[in-house]
């Protein structure tokens, strides 16, 4: 951090998930583009919920885009990879930081790939189990560390040259759960619509209306359970770059400190997949010899496959996200100009982020009798052009980027 580019405030994608953070991570795209959101979608022809392969993803991987220009990816736990491009491919069970480290050693000893993807899980479950404040997670986070500079010196080993480029990121972050609303919540939507079908995933709740009328029913009900953070319909879905109501159904994220999950889940002290800070801020490290020493304002995760393929020289693909290199390497070339717009994009994040809990307030003040249809129906229609007004000022700013960048 001392000597490389770092991000002031860097953001996941929504869901705060596993699945869709990492292949986000990887592409460059949003889960809206790429298809893997929160897991299950409902499936067009028998509008049913299915289950959705973590590598059947639209778009391109940066080591498919590699290797169509003759380079070599090693992915050491990074799942996206598998069958999308890597070379070679390791999983370890275990999560063991040690082996990790060592099949990451091995590989950059025996394949020398151009790109290495290296995630170390252990950061992930150690926060689930013992929750994200815990020594456990301190200790692991240390011993994370210790692995990472161990890898930095097998590669400057190896391949000593100035044009490395290191990063270090996390697909999401985490917060403390100890409230249980799995009751509330299964009694708010099956009492509203029965046989409608329905999830709880650990801080969200997800289910999916047959019709409009369902839909109302439903939402009305759980807006009414106490601590619920939003209520994401189809406006809601597209601000926050997931997708449509259509395939996602209707997404209720949960306040801090609360989760669900079905019955006979283990307890768990930590967890993510909501739209809480902790949750979605993530961080963003730029490191190597030619990087310059510099902070950022803002980004996203979906920035960091088009920074790597620009800095790899790979031919333009189609990304969400627009690349920060110029930024690493010469912060004085366009450096106010870029800060600027990087700037104008946390602002409106953060803006998109509250109009959605404004729009859920609405919601849930008309379910318990504090607006009348028609009050609700102005309200909503105001603040659903506000969020539409706000992503496409985002598009727009992206858009120029990637014409200028």
């Amino acid at each position: 951090m001392s000597q490389g580019v770092v991000v002031d405030d860097c953001r996941t994608v929504f869901p705060s998930l596993t699945a869709p953070a990492h292949t986000t991570l990887t592409t460059g795209l949003y889960p809206k583009s790429h298809g893997v959101t929160s897991g299950v979608s409902i499936d067009p022809d028998s509008r049913r919920p299915r289950e959705d392969w973590m590598t059947s993803y639209a778009g391109k991987s940066v080591a498919e885009l590699l290797k169509n220009q003759g380079g070599v990816t090693g992915s050491v736990e990074e799942f996206t990879l598998f069958m999308r491009g890597a070379d070679v491919y390791v999983n370890v069970p275990t999560h063991s930081i040690g082996d990790v480290a060592r099949f990451a050693r091995t590989v950059i000893e025996t394949k020398r790939p151009q790109v290495l993807y290296v995630v170390f899980f252990a950061v992930d479950d150690a926060g689930h189990l013992n929750g994200p404040g815990s020594r456990e997670v301190d200790r692991t986070i240390k011993e994370v560390d210790d692995a990472i500079g161990q890898l930095i010196e097998s590669i400057e080993r190896s391949n000593r040259s100035d044009e490395a480029l290191y990063v270090l990121t996390s697909d999401h972050g985490m917060v403390s759960v100890s409230r249980d609303l799995s009751r509330s919540l299964s009694a708010a939507i099956v009492g509203a619509v029965k046989n409608v079908p329905f999830r709880l995933w650990g801080r969200f709740a997800q289910f999916f209306p047959q019709s409009a009328s369902q839909q109302r029913g439903a939402v009305q009900s759980v807006a009414r359970v106490r601590g619920v953070d939003a209520i994401l319909e189809d406006t809601e879905l597209k601000a926050l770059n997931m997708g449509d109501e259509a395939s996602q159904g209707v997404i209720v994220p949960l306040d801090l400190g609360y989760f669900c999950f079905p019955k006979g889940t283990p307890r768990l002290r930590g967890n993510h997949g909501g739209l809480g800070e902790d949750e979605t801020k993530v961080p963003l490290i730029f490191y190597g010899r030619s990087v310059c020493d510099a902070r950022l304002p803002f980004a996203e995760t979906v920035d960091l496959a088009p920074t790597v393929a620009a800095h790899l020289g790979l031919r333009k693909a189609a990304f969400d996200g627009s690349s920060l290199l110029e930024l690493l390497h010469d912060p004085d070339m366009r450096g106010d100009e870029e800060r600027g717009r990087l700037a104008q994009l946390g602002l409106l994040y953060v803006k998109r982020v509250q109009c959605v809990r404004a729009l859920s307030e609405l919601k849930k003040r008309y379910a318990n009798g504090g607006l009348t249809a028609r009050e609700l129906r102005a309200d909503a229609s105001r603040m659903r052009k506000e969020l539409l007004n706000l992503n496409s000022r985002s598009v727009a700013i992206r858009r120029f980027t990637h014409t200028t960048g």
